[in-house]
């Protein structure tokens, strides 16, 4: 009995059976070799790692056997899967049993594996993950009198939970008319899907390197049907943990990009290449650890801005792109320090600048500026005096002189005005005084400081 400490297992119970004793019971062609193909693609250890038990053509006793041993040995974490490939048939009651090599029809309770007590087993195992795969002539295989001979309803006779059924075909593939079989025998083409599938990795729809449940059922009906229109799979879940995986992809795992964050792209979007430049730097830190899809998708955006953008932003695009694995967001880093462009953290750096210096690089100013700004704070002191004072005057004059204390207010007023003026102008002459020759970027940037 395995532990609860043991890690989880994965175990495969393959039952096949081609021959049959009962002369009613018509061979079948393809158990035998489909069972065979399965075994092989299961027990791969780089596909679907399973411990597979077989038994083909075997006795009713010894399936049984088998089916009880297996689910005696699994624990809670496995993951059992239980395959049948042999023909279905119903008793006059309607009750479902699985044919083996020494199946009687007249006697199927006690020649035959009966679908209520398989079903029992698994309800019984202490697996929660369950897999049933049900390749059988069984759509349709009544015998004369048989109730309820239009459908089979193997979605209900498969009950419980932890469960997931895959069949082969809902549509009449056999039927009982009296001592003989007859009808319409359509090759199975649901085994050869299912390993073909598995065994080029063509199941895996979605390109994520594993092959679910859900993966396989999809493969393997659209192949079903292409091939055999008359053969309809079908698959039901029954209350099972998220999506079983069944075997991984031996296809190169398919990494699609995925959406950039909001705030890199609001960031690369920017219509300022300082701000841009940070985005270099956010891209970077998704190439060196991101997942692989958004890493997958920094390196596309970096590829298309080392291309198109300004030659600032772009050569740190590029240096994140020729970096070494993992270290992308270092040689961004390393190149913002040698840029006299764009820093590290995507900003342009700024000199610092001397006392006495209003320009980058610590250049003095001009003696034109020099002495249009000494003049400008002289008349803006004494104006502030003398509009004060005679705000003053006024004030006090206004209750013995009224007329006088209105001129005084006025006059004060008209001062102030031309104070502001000076203060206002004379500060924006000086700048320009300064500024004269400079670039238009630098010249804007002294602006924004002077503000």
């Amino acid at each position: 009995m395995q532990s609860q400490a043991d890690a989880p297992r994965r175990i495969a119970l393959i039952i096949g059976t081609s021959t049959y004793e009962d002369s009613t019971l018509a061979h079948l062609r393809a158990p035998g070799t489909d069972a065979h193909d399965l075994v092989e693609v299961l027990s791969d250890s780089q596909i679907g790692k399973f411990d597979v038990h077989t038994f083909l053509d075997a006795p009713h006793d010894r399936l049984m056997r088998g089916v009880l041993e297996v689910c005696a040995d699994v624990g809670p974490s496995d993951l059992i899967l239980v395959y049948l490939s042999c023909h279905g048939v119903l008793d006059d009651k309607g009750r479902l049993y699985y044919a083996t090599t020494n199946t009687e029809r007249r006697l199927l309770a006690a020649t035959s594996l009966a679908a209520a007590w398989l079903n029992d087993q698994l309800e019984d195992c202490r697996a929660r993950s369950q897999i049933l795969v049900l390749d059988c002539c069984h759509s349709g295989a009544f015998a004369k009198g048989a109730k309820g001979n239009e459908s089979l309803a193997l979605q209900e006779r498969f009950p419980g939970r932890g469960k997931v059924v895959l069949t082969a075909s809902r549509a009449t593939e056999y039927s009982f008319e009296g001592t003989e079989t007859v009808g319409n025998g359509v090759k199975s083409v649901f085994t050869k899907a299912i390993v073909d599938g598995l065994k080029t990795g063509a199941a895996d729809v979605n390109g994520d390197g594993d092959v679910t449940v859900a993966d396989l059922y999809q493969y393997v009906f659209n192949k079903v049907r292409q091939e055999e229109p008359r053969q309809t799979p079908t698959m039901w879940t029954y209350g099972s943990e998220g999506d079983l995986l069944v075997a991984r992809s031996v296809r190169k795992r398919e990494i699609r990009p995925a959406p950039l964050p909001a705030d890199i792209v609001l960031a690369i979007e920017s219509s300022r290449p300082r701000v841009r430049a940070s985005g270099v730097a956010e891209l970077a830190d998704l190439l060196d650890s991101g997942p692989p899809e958004l890493a997958l998708a920094a390196e596309n955006t970096l590829n298309r801005m080392a291309e198109n953008e300004v030659p600032s932003v772009a050569e740190l695009a590029r240096a994140a792109l020729d970096s070494a694995q993992g270290n992308a967001r270092h040689a961004v880093a390393d190149r913002s320090e040698t840029s006299p462009e764009v820093s590290a953290d995507g900003l342009e750096p700024r000199q610092v600048r001397p006392v006495g210096s209003s320009r980058p690089g610590g250049r003095p100013m001009k003696p034109a500026g020099v002495v249009r700004l000494g003049v400008s704070m002289f008349l803006a002191v004494f104006g502030s005096l003398f509009t004060v004072g005679f705000v003053v005057a006024g004030l006090s004059m206004m209750g013995s002189n009224f007329g006088g204390a209105v001129g005084w207010l006025a006059f004060g007023g008209i001062v102030g005005w031309l104070t502001w003026l000076v203060i206002r102008y004379g500060r924006t002459g000086s700048f320009r005084a300064n500024t004269a020759g400079l670039p238009d970027r630098e010249r804007g940037e002294e602006r924004q400081e002077g503000q």
